[in-house]
């Protein structure tokens, strides 16, 4: 992650064409003959030198290779990462669609999908963990209250058990036991 303030230091993304540009000069290499190591247009090269774009994921290995930089791929794969739009997990941009949905996983593309179905959406994975946090507060004050400040449940048969932050009780734990054994 970037830092919070950059005291006026270039980012890396600032950065990135000045160190291509170093890598280039140091390998005398020309922009063509770089092209072709990386599988790239001499175009695309030329937008990466401009600092228009970046280079693929799946090229920043050739490119640090080619140029024997290393720090090109770190910067490369920094650009590429990205949040994912339901559970907020940074995760690598790997697909080459500009507007396409990213997801960290399958569950949360599922989840995505299942959203979308029923027309829910989501302004923001910041205010689903608000939300669940409100929640989670919620809960812990209900349980507290009906424990009375006590830091043990004694109640397993709680619908609000299965989320309570407050452990059973050893008896209330042995009730449960003994009722599940007769089940």
């Amino acid at each position: 992650m970037e830092p919070k303030f950059s005291f006026n230091v270039p980012s890396w993304r600032d950065r990135f064409p000045d160190e291509l540009t170093r890598a280039l000069k140091r390998r005398r290499m020309s922009r063509t003959r770089l092209a072709a190591h990386v599988g790239a247009s001499p175009r695309s090269v030329n937008d990466w030198l401009a600092g228009r774009r970046f280079p693929l994921v799946i090229q920043a290995e050739r490119l640090a290779e080619a140029l024997e930089a290393p720090q090109l791929a770190t910067m490369i794969l920094e650009a590429h990462r990205v949040a994912c739009q339901i559970c907020g997990k940074v995760t690598i941009k790997t697909n080459r669609g500009g507007n396409a949905q990213l997801y960290c996983s399958a569950e949360c593309k599922l989840a995505a999908n299942n959203r979308r179905k029923r027309n829910v959406t989501i302004l923001d994975s910041h205010l689903t963990r608000n939300r669940l946090t409100k929640h989670q507060d919620a809960v812990d004050a209900m349980c507290r209250e009906c424990t009375l400040g006590e830091s043990l449940c004694h109640q397993w048969q709680c619908p609000l058990r299965c989320v309570s932050p407050i452990p059973l009780s050893i008896a209330a734990r042995r009730e449960q036991l003994a009722a599940e054994a007769t089940a």
